[in-house]
């Protein structure tokens, strides 16, 4: 199996979809009855559009918008006449789980912006014009007070080396500090992210950034809670923050 290391952090439909790769590509075609054997066994892991969509659905009851919109996205490639089929319970499940912001993330997503979600994940119109008109999506200061809107922190590969390597011995805050930093010479809009331990870990990226300064220059107090990481291999790692409105 080609890189295998890359593999190992990845959910595990990344490693499904790996491990048929091997099977089909890399058994030897000289020798027919292991070929036949392998790709016999693939079947196992045959496209379930019903399986792949209670894959979505779990997806959302935690709020894992990657692993969502990987799904929903596949499901969309591979059958789209299933997922149209299961719309009400597909815009059921956003509204009650509460992550419309994922329908947000998306759309800037699919115009350029930095997703963080690594590998698996491509824009396409279609299915975010189809989510758009499907999903009603609330006011956004309706979702930060909620703690709804979920987003990644950019500009972590400007952390000294020797720092970044022990950031998980930081990152036990669990809670960090959004800094509204307006005279920002590369964008106006800039909102540094702290944590008491470890200081300046990056930037809300620039996109959502643009969407959070007016309301926080509007004297609204936000907080950010680490949500959740993910290892796009054995040194790199993307941090997601849940972005709510401060208790009074």
């Amino acid at each position: 199996m080609k890189n295998p290391d890359k593999i190992k952090g990845t959910p595990l439909i990344f490693k499904i979809d790996a491990l048929k790769e091997f099977l089909i590509e890399e058994v030897s075609v000289n020798d027919k009855e292991v070929k036949r054997l392998a790709i016999s066994q693939v079947k196992i892991f045959e496209f379930d559009p019903a399986g792949e969509f209670q894959r979505a659905l779990d997806a959302a009851r935690i709020k894992d918008i990657y692993l969502f919109l990987k799904t929903i996205q596949k499901i969309w490639q591979k059958d789209t006449a299933f997922l149209i089929s299961k719309k009400e319970a597909l815009e059921e499940a956003i509204t009650n789980t509460g992550i419309e912001w994922s329908v947000v993330e998306y759309e800037l997503f699919c115009e350029g912006s930095y997703s963080g979600f690594g590998l698996g994940l491509e824009g396409n119109r279609e299915l975010l014009a189809w989510l758009k008109a499907n999903v009603c999506i609330p006011k956004y200061m309706d979702m930060l007070h909620k703690g709804n809107i979920i987003t990644n922190i950019v500009g972590m590969r400007f952390i000294e080396w020797a720092k970044y390597l022990r950031l998980d011995e930081y990152l036990n805050d669990k809670m960090a500090a959004l800094v509204r930093e307006p005279d920002n010479q590369h964008d106006e809009n800039a909102i540094a992210v702290e944590t008491e331990s470890f200081g300046r870990l990056g930037y809300i990226k620039r996109s959502v950034a643009k969407i959070l300064a007016p309301i926080m220059d509007n004297g609204v107090k936000l907080k950010a809670e680490i949500f959740a990481r993910y290892y796009t291999n054995e040194t790199d790692t993307t941090i997601f923050l849940k972005i709510q409105t401060q208790d009074e």
